[in-house]
C-alpha cells in the first residue's frame, strides 16, 4: 500500500519558510488576514506537494515566531518529513534550535536542510552558513540530511529541493499504525452549506464516509457527512493523510483545537499517565519534583504537574521516567510522543516518550521503575505477557490490554497468542486472556478452597458457582470466572455439574445412617407426586438435623434424583419429567395453558404448579404470554 506522507516545515520567524512553501507548490499557505497584513505567519497553514506518480504529500507550514511556538507544535505532531529553514543571510537562530529539538524529541523520522534566501550572499558567506548548520545537526536525526541552497525570489535550487524531497520520502519507514481511529483536532469551523469541518493528520486508523465518531473530550457522539483530502471529495481516508471532516451532531465552536476525534469506546481521556522525559541539555535549569509544565501532546497544549519517579531534580541533558497530572482532560495513547515547555518564561526545555497510561506509579519503587524500564524496551507480545503477569484480578479482557498499550484489539489477540505458543499465555475462549503463572496461582488456590470446602462438607457434592467465585475471586465478573471454569475443568482439575463446582473425581461417600436417609428422603419426594413435602416435614420424618438434610437434598439433586424448582422446593425427577409430559401434551392439543388448569392437570394445587411453570419457562420448554403459557418456539421446533 502507497504511503502517506506529511511534510512539515520549521525554522525562525522571517527565513522565508512560506516563500518556499509558495515556490515549491505554487500555493500560498497564509491564509489569516493578519497574516498578509503583517507578512508573518501566524498560525498553521496547509498545502500539498506533487510527488511522482500522481502522489500527493500534505504539507504543514508552521510559524517561527517564539510567540507563536505553540500552534508550531500542533502542526509537528503528524509531520513524517521537515524541510528545516534557515536564511543563509542570518543562519542559525533561536527558533531554528528550538524547532530542531522539538522535531528530534518527537521522532521526526527525516528532512532536507533548506538555505534559503541565498541570492542575497556570497559563496564564501553560504559555506560558512552551511558548516554552522551542519554543526547544529551533528547528533539529531538530520546530521546526514541534505542540504540544499535555494532563493524563493529567484528559483534558483527549487528543483534540487524537490529532487531532495522525492529521495527522503521514498526512504520512509511505514508509518506505526495503532489500528483504531484517531484524529487530532488543529483547526475547526464552518462552512456554509455544510456545517462543521474539522482537520487534522489521521494518526491512525480510517475513517469512512457515515461513521460514528467521538470527539474527546468531552464525548460528544459525530457521524462523518463528508471528507476532503487536498480539497478532493473522497470515501476513506487513511493513516498519515491531511484530511478535512465534515460532521453532523457538533457545532463549530464545541470543537477545538487540542480535541481528539476517535473510534468510540477506545480512548478514555486521562489526568494521568507515565512517560519517559529527556531534559535538553540546553534547558536554562533542572528540573524540580512537582514542577508545573506546558504540556504538548497531540495538538492539546495543557498545563501539568511533573512528579519525578527516581529523584529530586532532573538535570539538564538527563532523561527519567515521570508521572504527570494534568490540570485538564487529556488524550493520550502508549508510545505517543510529546514536548514539555516551562511555565515562565515559556520556552521548550524537553519531550520524550508515553509509557503507561497507568497513574498507580510511586517514587521510589524499584519494582514499578524496573517494569517501566521493561515496557518501554519490550515487543508488544513481551508487554502483553507482563502486564498480565501483573494483572490484579488474573483474567482480563483483550479491549482493557488494548485501551492500555494504545494498539487494537487485533493485534493485542494476535500478540497474546504468540506468547501463548511460548507458554506465557492462556487465551480463554475468545474473550479473556491470563498469563500461566497467575492461572497456575488461582488453580492453586481453587483446589486448595475446594479441599476445604469437601472436608468441611461431605454430604455436599459441591459448591455453588457464585458462592465460589464471591469466595475465591470477589470481583472477577461472571463471564471471565466462567472462561477460567471451563480451562480447569477441560485440564481436569475441577468438575462443574450444573450449577455445582468440585474437585475432579470427587465423590461424596455416604456412612449407614446417612444412606439410610438418602433412601427414605427419595420415598417421600416419590409418594408426594407433585405434592411433594415441606422441608421442614421431611428434616422431622429423616431425624438428622436440617444442616444435614439440606445436605443430602443437595446431593440428589446433584445426583439427578430430585430437581430443586425453587428455594427449597423439590420435586421427585420422575414426576417432574411426569410433568413436563402432561404439559406438551396439554399444548399441543389446545395451544395455551393457564396456572389453573395445569394444577388440575397435576391433581395439585397453585403452591406447586406455579413454580412448576417458573421452572419449566426458565428451561424453555414454555413461554408466558399474559396470563397464559404456551410452547416455548425452541420447544415447538424440536
Amino acid at each position: 500500500m502507497t504511503r502517506n506522507v506529511v511534510i512539515g516545515t520549521a525554522g525562525h520567524i522571517d527565513h522565508g519558510k512560506t516563500a518556499l512553501i509558495r515556490a515549491l507548490t505554487g500555493r500560498d499557505t497564509d491564509r489569516l488576514p493578519e497574516e498578509k497584513k503583517r507578512g508573518i505567519s501566524i498560525d498553521l497553514g496547509f498545502t500539498y506537494f506533487d510527488l511522482p506518480g500522481g502522489r500527493r504529500a500534505g504539507i504543514v507550514d508552521v510559524p517561527g515566531h517564539e510567540r507563536f511556538v505553540k500552534n508550531m507544535l500542533a502542526g509537528a505532531i503528524g509531520i513524517d518529513l521537515v524541510i528545516l529553514v534557515v536564511a543563509a543571510d542570518e543562519g542559525v537562530m533561536p527558533q531554528t534550535r528550538e524547532h530542531l529539538a522539538i522535531m528530534d524529541l518527537l521522532a521526526v523520522q527525516d528532512g532536507v536542510i533548506a538555505l534559503t534566501k541565498v541570492d542575497l550572499v556570497d559563496r564564501e558567506w553560504l559555506d560558512l552558513v552551511e558548516e554552522e548548520v551542519r554543526e547544529l545537526a551533528a547528533g539529531t536525526f538530520l546530521e546526514s540530511a541534505p542540504v540544499v541552497p535555494v532563493s524563493a525570489a529567484t528559483g534558483e535550487g527549487i528543483d534540487d529541493l524537490k529532487n531532495a524531497l522525492v529521495q527522503a520520502v521514498q526512504g520512509l519507514k511505514p508509518r506505526f499504525d495503532r489500528g483504531v481511529t484517531r484524529l487530532p483536532v488543529d483547526r475547526s469551523f464552518v462552512v456554509r452549506g455544510f456545517g462543521t469541518v474539522v482537520t487534522g493528520t489521521l494518526a491512525s486508523g480510517c475513517i469512512q464516509l457515515e461513521d460514528r465518531l467521538v470527539v474527546l473530550p468531552p464525548g460528544r457522539e459525530v457521524r462523518v457527512r463528508g471528507l476532503q483530502v487536498h480539497g478532493e471529495e473522497v470515501e476513506k481516508v487513511t493513516v498519515g493523510q491531511r484530511v478535512a471532516v465534515n460532521l453532523s451532531g457538533v457545532e463549530a465552536h464545541e470543537v477545538e483545537r487540542g480535541q481528539v476525534l476517535v473510534s468510540p469506546g477506545f480512548f478514555t481521556p486521562t489526568r494521568t499517565f507515565v512517560g519517559r522525559l529527556s531534559l535538553l541539555a540546553e534547558a536554562p535549569r533542572g528540573l524540580k519534583n512537582g514542577s508545573r509544565l506546558r504540556l504538548h501532546v497531540g495538538t492539546a497544549e495543557v498545563m501539568a504537574r511533573v512528579v519525578l519517579l527516581d529523584r529530586e531534580e532532573l538535570a539538564p541533558g538527563d532523561e527519567a521516567f515521570v508521572l504527570y497530572r494534568t490540570e485538564k482532560e487529556v488524550v493520550v495513547a502508549t508510545d505517543d510522543r510529546y514536548i514539555v515547555r516551562s511555565y515562565s518564561p515559556v520556552r521548550t526545555i524537553g519531550g520524550g516518550q508515553v509509557i503507561d497510561l497507568e497513574g498507580r506509579y510511586r517514587r521510589y519503587d524499584q519494582k514499578a521503575l524496573a517494569t517501566l524500564g521493561f515496557l518501554e524496551r519490550a515487543s508488544l507480545e513481551e508487554r502483553v505477557s507482563e502486564l498480565l503477569r501483573q494483572a490484579e484480578k488474573g483474567v482480563v479482557k483483550p479491549g482493557q490490554l488494548a485501551r492500555r498499550l494504545g494498539r487494537d484489539e487485533a493485534a493485542v489477540l494476535a500478540a497474546a497468542e504468540k506468547a501463548g505458543s511460548g507458554g506465557d499465555v492462556l487465551v480463554l475462549g475468545d474473550r479473556y486472556l491470563i498469563h500461566r503463572d497467575r492461572y497456575q496461582a488461582l488453580k492453586g488456590k481453587v483446589k486448595g478452597f475446594l479441599a476445604r470446602f469437601h472436608q468441611e462438607n461431605p454430604l455436599q457434592p459441591g459448591i455453588g458457582k457464585e458462592e465460589l467465585r464471591q469466595e475465591v475471586f470477589g470481583a472477577l465478573e461472571v463471564a471471565g470466572f466462567g472462561a477460567l471454569l471451563k480451562v480447569l475443568e477441560d485440564d481436569g482439575t475441577i468438575a462443574a455439574k450444573q450449577d455445582l463446582v468440585s474437585l475432579a473425581g470427587h465423590r461424596v461417600v455416604l456412612d449407614p445412617e446417612h444412606s439410610r436417609a438418602k433412601e427414605e428422603i427419595e420415598g417421600l419426594y416419590r409418594q408426594g407426586r407433585f405434592s411433594p413435602p415441606a422441608l421442614e416435614e421431611v428434616v422431622e420424618r429423616v431425624g438428622l438435623g436440617r444442616e444435614a438434610t439440606v445436605s443430602l437434598l443437595r446431593f440428589l439433586d446433584s445426583a439427578g434424583v430430585l430437581v430443586r424448582v425453587s428455594g427449597e422446593l423439590y420435586f421427585h425427577r420422575h414426576w417432574v419429567d411426569e410433568a413436563a409430559r402432561k404439559l406438551r401434551g396439554f399444548l399441543d392439543r389446545h395451544q395455551t395453558l393457564s396456572v389453573a388448569e395445569f394444577r388440575d392437570l397435576l391433581g395439585t394445587s397453585r403452591r406447586y404448579a406455579l413454580p412448576l411453570l417458573q421452572y419449566f419457562d426458565a428451561r424453555k420448554l414454555t413461554r408466558r404470554v399474559g396470563e397464559k403459557r404456551v410452547l416455548h418456539p425452541r420447544t415447538a421446533r424440536e
